[in-house]
């Protein structure tokens, strides 16, 4: 194999993937913000709810729902649990992103401006799992089901592991690579900040850590960390 021409085609990928991950994270946070500035915004129970959709049909191809959900119920800023990605292996239809923000009222609209950091980086995580199986699927990405390891670990509770399997690897390295991106900082700090939030233990963000950097040097173009 040519290690060059094969860089270069991995290289090539990731800026597609980037790019669309731009476009949309762009979108996203426009639809949102005009829906709250002009009031525009549906009710869903005790929520105020902005929603952008979206098919892609660039590089990649999947259906996106991404929706902001405006309310009292949550303390500051969240990434609901809702939010994920399907393959068309798995959901037997279209490939799909749905992107579920909460907010408070209050925290608007002092937050717009970390709030597309985050959107940055779930976008650009959940396109890399588009493209680990399905029609989008590239050669080389992880593609094996880990449902029972998945089980396995909420089970245990041994959350810090969730991020130790291998589909979970190339998604956080590719969305923080592409928030540190955007924010112009050192994927260094992003990586630490986003690992401080879920307030790992020492040993366990050591284990994140290097399970993360292990695999950063197959897949190539991850700055290190």
């Amino acid at each position: 194999m040519n290690l060059s021409r094969f860089n270069n085609f991995i290289n090539e990928g990731r800026s597609k993937y980037d790019s669309s991950a731009s476009y949309i994270t762009k979108s996203i946070i426009d639809k949102w913000t005009k829906d709250w500035k002009s009031n525009n915004l549906e009710k869903l129970d005790a929520y105020d709810v902005s929603s952008y959709t979206k098919r892609i049909r660039k590089n990649t191809s999947f259906d996106i729902d991404a929706r902001l959900f405006i309310t009292n119920a949550i303390e500051g800023f969240e990434v609901l649990q809702s939010t994920g990605a399907n393959t068309e292996e798995l959901h037997g239809d279209n490939s799909f992103i749905i992107i579920d923000f909460g907010i408070n009222p209050e925290w608007l609209p002092e937050y717009w401006s970390e709030m597309y950091m985050t959107l940055a980086d779930v976008v650009r995580h959940e396109i890399e799992h588009i493209t680990q199986g399905g029609s989008n699927y590239k050669e080389g990405k992880p593609s094996q089901n880990d449902n029972k390891q998945r089980k396995k670990i909420n089970k245990n509770k041994e959350y810090y592991k969730y991020f130790l399997l291998p589909l979970e690897i190339d998604a956080n390295l590719q969305g923080l690579r592409f928030e540190a991106k955007k924010r112009k900082e050192s994927i260094k700090v992003t990586i630490n900040r986003f690992l401080d939030i879920h307030m790992f233990t020492t040993d366990e963000k050591d284990k994140i850590l290097t399970g993360w950097r292990e695999r950063a040097k197959k897949i190539g173009g991850i700055p290190e960390f």
